[in-house]
């Protein structure tokens, strides 16, 4: 090697290749220019689930006029951008989300600027936006099939015969490309090489990547590409060069939650601010209490940083410290005082464990491994199983279908968008990975709990839709979950929820063969299209069979068939009651 080394060539090696502490075309600029050079009337929009602050620069910026833009997946408040007047149609709303504790949060009657809802579900969402990014036009899926949706998708949903010759038949769906994706994200570099919230967004990736114009990118806070290199790489989802601007928001999904990293400490995240979102929730059925929502927390707060002021410390105090992942040991004590160990139960307490035996004889004969966690009442069955198996040393694999993908249930945390529970997990994917890849894979081994808001006697659900419209939260990802290996279905039984027909199908009933209810259990014996009464649940009330009988017949809405060997499920035992009140002390969605 030789030792005297040109100068000249030194200093230019050195200024060459150095790596730089930021690299690239710096794009950072503030939110209202973002959306002034980038939002153009007529555009079809996908905004981010977690982009609040964006969505009100755009009501401001476009207030008092007509852009006609088309939502895709309309955010927390995509009601307000509707309201102002300023959407002409919505592709794939779910209709409002409920919270923490679990409040039913229905979706309002007519605003004033009511528009069209083209129906998809957070599965088909996802793969038209892959599709999309993909360039191949369509996409080949299970989700949706026998549904209405699908019926009412036509243009844009065909089934078709398997091209390879396998005799089945199969779904393909139609690319969507936004003409302009709006994202937020917990942190991005100058450049725009955007780390994204995992696990709870409609595949935000996938959307910016199918997005015909580049991105604009809001984040919570601005790094480095060194800070990138180092720390996150694995987690950047977006690249920089398809990014327009990148815009520092802090508490930019605020109301909404944005979820922290235990890894990456720079980002604490912070919890849904229940209060404004209960407010505005109720805004949502007046158009004038809605009005006047929008012009205090939107119009009259010209920037962020005047909502944030508006919105006061001691909340921003309260919606972080809620995001605390490392209180769980300190909490469990106020959980167990809470917790009664009488051995009486409700409806709801015999059904969640009705249910999460079923669980277990899936796992135990059938070898299911992976299951799919039902909102509600559906989520107690699968963590009562959970921690049953646990106890004996096996273990199952619990996922949400935003891609939260085997944890661990805490004490208190009956919600599926617990911190402490997300806390927990081994795998954190998207809607796209957890419906396509584990639950619609034939070879996944896979489990779904479903709850509906209606279900008839072939198993069809109707997850809250009313001549075409959302009436209670949409199908969500009940028109992709139905396809799982195998499909358990959870709910309250009443004569208004139990129908002949369901009039709008979010799942297809064929591969729904158990039905566990508040008073029963329906199972589809044989190659019999229909449920048939094979269980029926202990109930203090009625003391014969035949009483028990009745009173089930009396809340179903169909025509009752009844197993010639019907048998009453026996209570539940000490370790399954207890669990389920440690899990639910509150009684939030087991009853008090």
């Amino acid at each position: 090697m030789c030792e005297i080394i040109d100068k000249r060539l030194k200093d230019f090696a050195e200024n060459t290749f150095q790596l730089e502490e930021n690299e690239g075309e710096d794009k950072v600029i503030s939110l209202a220019e973002a959306i002034r050079k980038n939002v153009k009337p007529g555009m079809m929009l996908h905004i981010s689930p977690f982009g609040s602050a964006a969505t009100r620069e755009v009501i401001r910026q476009f207030w008092g006029t007509k852009p006609e833009f088309i939502l895709i997946a309309p955010p927390i408040l995509g009601m307000d951008m509707i309201q102002c007047g300023l959407v002409k149609k919505t592709i794939g709303g779910t209709g409002a989300k409920g919270g923490r504790k679990g409040q039913g949060r229905g979706k309002p009657g007519t605003l004033e600027h009511d528009v069209p809802n083209e129906i998809w579900s957070l599965g088909g969402i996802s793969q038209r936006l892959f599709a999309g990014a993909m360039g191949s036009g369509f996409l080949p899926t299970k989700s949706m099939m026998g549904t209405t949706i699908a019926e009412d998708n036509k243009e844009d949903f065909k089934v078709i015969d398997d091209p390879f010759g396998s005799g089945k038949k199969i779904g393909v769906i139609k690319a969507l490309n936004p003409d302009l994706s709006i994202i937020h994200g917990y942190a991005a570099d100058r450049y725009g090489n955007t780390i994204l919230c995992q696990g709870d967004s409609i595949v935000d990736e996938y959307s910016a990547l199918a997005s015909k114009h580049e991105v604009v990118v809001t984040v919570e806070k601005l790094v480095s590409t060194e800070y990138i290199r180092e720390h996150s790489p694995l987690l950047v989802k977006i690249p920089g060069y398809r990014v327009a601007s990148v815009s520092v928001m802090p508490l930019g999904a605020h109301p909404t939650y944005f979820p922290p990293w235990r890894d990456l400490k720079e980002f604490p995240g912070y919890f849904e601010d229940e209060e404004m979102v209960e407010e505005h929730r109720k805004a949502l059925y007046e158009p004038e209490t809605l009005n006047a929502w929008i012009k205090n927390w939107i119009l009259d707060c010209p920037t962020n940083e005047d909502y944030l002021r508006k919105v006061g410390t001691a909340r921003i105090r309260a919606i972080k410290d809620e995001a605390r992942v490392d209180l769980d040991e300190f909490r469990l004590p106020m959980i167990l005082d809470k917790v009664s160990t009488s051995m009486e139960f409700n409806d709801r307490e015999m059904m969640i464990v009705a249910g999460s035996r079923i669980i277990r004889e899936a796992v135990l004969n059938r070898d299911r491994k992976v299951i799919l966690c039902g909102v509600g009442p559906g989520a107690l069955v699968a963590f009562l199983a959970y921690y049953r198996f646990k106890n004996e040393g096996r273990h199952i694999s619990l996922m949400v279908g935003n891609g939260v993908f085997d944890f661990s249930p805490r004490p208190g945390e009956p919600n599926l968008t617990s911190y402490p529970n997300w806390d927990t997990v081994k795998m954190r994917q998207n809607y796209f990975w957890s419906y396509n890849l584990i639950i619609n894979g034939e070879n996944q081994k896979s489990m779904a709990i479903i709850g509906a808001g209606q279900i008839d006697k072939y198993g069809n659900m109707n997850s809250g839709i009313e001549n075409g419209k959302i009436v209670v939260a949409g199908p969500g990802g009940a028109a992709d979950a139905y396809q799982a290996c195998e499909t358990l279905a959870v709910m309250n039984q009443s004569k208004t929820r139990f129908l002949d027909r369901v009039s709008y199908i979010t799942s297809y009933g064929a591969k729904v063969r158990t039905l566990v209810s508040s008073l029963g259990v329906y199972e589809k014996l044989g190659d019999d299209a229909e449920f048939s009464l094979t269980g029926v649940l202990p109930n203090a009330r009625f003391k014969t069979m035949d009483e028990k009988i009745s009173n089930i017949k009396e809340n179903c809405g169909w025509e009752l068939k009844i197993s010639p060997r019907v048998v009453e499920i026996t209570p539940p035992n000490y370790e399954e009651l207890m669990i389920l009140r440690i899990l639910d002390p509150d009684g939030i969605y087991r009853g008090q």
